[in-house]
């Protein structure tokens, strides 16, 4: 059976490798097994398999190790259809049978619930997906050029490391966007400022690719010249970053619209944003969450929802079209700015949106007083754990709650279970094919409502 190479620094310290048994899958979708009486999560393992696991990172409690060679492999392992899949940190189950995927995040959501906080749904709905390969409408690709061996590297880190992997292919982005990686390697290294780009942000747009570039020196007039030529042959926009997220300005545009666009068909919307702005990058995924949502939530019209960290307006939008009167929380207020501009834009009238800092206390009080009928909750990685009090002192008869972690999901569920709240229904979305990344969907209903 082959031998796989090893990710990151661990690489430059090989180590003896020790056989094991696979038992489970982790919370991130690694493989676990046990070593001298310690929890061993191990990279590039699925369970049942025999493999042979080089240990590169020992802790007080646990390993974490890499199958190195694989000697009974599961019937659910596939080759990896990405020729940097070993290296590269962008995608790290793409061993894994993309069938197979999306009940392996489920089970890990599942598996989170009970642990944390001895809960489990009383509906578990078929998870939301779409196709494993070319969803992905954004990306941001690092750059690096090796002066003495005149070498430039573009792509992602490699996987425990700060290297570039220089990218052939990327089979998960969007197409549009992977037919853009060999021409911009190309204008890259034909620039004056090749060492001086750090990164680069890859954007679908409605209608079409965009680039962002992040340069830390101001540009020559010649390497202006080829930006104008490359956009004018690739590009429906193409932005300039010289300094922090405000410096962003758009360098070209085809037509007259400067702005990016993403749409929710179903709700004939189609919302507005800048390249630094909080999307989705799976659109197949976002409008299913969206319109099952909306269903679960069920808003009606002369209901109050409260819609926290809402972007955009991604779900927001789609509550206000129902007829419920809709107040969106968003902490970034260039990002109400937008949402307050794609509701004009979509004609709704009975919502509103607020720049608040929804890890403060008190500041729901400011804006809605108790009587809100429905919530949607949406909060980063870190979860809601500072706002969940303040949501049920509004006494909401229900709480749609979307996350992308399921330990937080799990440690917020615990506490509203404990203010009166069950969990009713679960699912999970794969937004992220190929990953360990794992998005779900909760409702939560007040007890006796």
């Amino acid at each position: 059976m082959k031998f796989f190479q090893q990710p990151g620094r661990a690489r430059q310290r090989p180590q003896k490798p020790i056989a094991v048994t696979v038992e489970g899958m982790t919370h991130d979708l690694r493989g676990i097994a046990r070593h001298e009486g310690k929890p061993l999560f191990i990279d590039n393992a699925l369970p049942g398999e025999r493999v042979m696991v080089r240990v590169d990172r020992t802790h007080g409690r646990y390993l974490e190790g890499y199958a190195a060679r694989i000697d009974e492999a599961s019937s659910e392992r596939r080759i990896p259809r990405c020729e940097h899949s070993e290296r590269c940190g962008g995608c790290s189950l793409q061993y894994l049978d993309e069938l197979a995927q999306p009940g392996h995040k489920q089970q890990a959501v599942l598996d989170q619930l009970e642990r944390i906080a001895r809960l489990k749904p009383q509906r578990v709905e078929p998870p939301l997906t779409s196709p494993a390969f070319g969803y992905r409408t954004r990306a941001r690709l690092a750059v690096y050029f090796h002066r003495k061996q005149k070498q430039l590297l573009v792509g992602f880190r490699e996987a425990r490391s700060r290297q570039v992997i220089h990218l052939n292919q990327c089979p998960v982005l969007a197409p549009e966007l992977e037919s853009l990686i060999q021409p911009l390697q190309q204008l890259l290294l034909e620039m004056d400022a090749r060492d001086r780009v750090s990164h680069l942000e890859l954007l679908q747009g409605e209608d079409g690719p965009a680039v962002l570039f992040r340069h830390l020196q101001e540009l020559s007039g010649e390497d202006l010249h080829r930006l104008q030529r490359f956009a004018e042959n690739h590009l429906q926009q193409l932005y300039l970053q010289p300094g922090d997220s405000a410096s962003v300005h758009c360098f070209w545009q085809r037509g007259e619209d400067s702005q990016l666009r993403y749409s929710l068909p179903r709700y004939s919307l189609s919302l507005a944003y800048q390249p630094l702005d909080f999307t989705q990058v799976n659109p197949v995924v976002n409008e299913a969450m969206v319109t099952q949502a909306m269903a679960w939530l069920a808003p009606q019209p002369g209901e109050l929802v409260l819609d926290l960290f809402c972007g955009l307006g991604n779900f927001s939008l789609p509550a206000a079209k129902g007829g419920a009167n809709v107040i969106g929380v968003e902490g970034s207020a260039a990002m109400v700015q937008r949402a307050l501009e794609n509701a004009r834009t979509a004609g709704v009238d009975d919502i509103s949106f607020h720049a608040l800092d929804l890890t403060q206390p008190g500041q729901l009080q400011a804006i809605c007083e108790p009587g809100v009928d429905k919530v949607i909750l949406d909060p980063p990685r870190a979860g809601a754990t500072e706002v969940v009090a303040e949501i049920c002192q509004l006494g909401p008869g229900s709480i749609l709650y979307v996350s992308c972690d399921p330990a937080t999901l799990a440690r917020d569920a615990a506490q509203l279970r404990d203010r009166g709240y069950s969990l009713e229904r679960l699912c999970t979305m794969d937004m992220f094919p190929q990953t360990g990344h794992i998005e779900s969907m909760a409702l939560f209903v007040r007890s006796g409502h």
